[in-house]
């Protein structure tokens, strides 16, 4: 079965905002993070991403409900 526009959409938003977590934590996990208030900006950077996957998640589970 062929994926709708909105289909592969979301499938390449989302990889594209894991690639983006990816990136944000590579220096927190080498070490390269230079002061406390970098590491809470990257922090951050990184809940705001995840929270934007969740999002996407519950905004599928509410249009399978809604358009079922």
């Amino acid at each position: 079965m062929a994926l709708t526009t909105v289909q592969v959409y979301r499938k390449e938003l989302s990889e594209l905002i894991r690639i983006e977590i990816e990136r944000v934590i590579e220096p927190m996990i080498n070490g390269h993070v230079t002061s406390f208030e970098d590491y809470k900006s990257l922090a951050g950077r990184v809940a705001g991403l995840k929270s934007a996957l969740e999002l996407l998640d519950e905004a599928d589970r509410v249009c399978a409900e809604k358009y079922r």
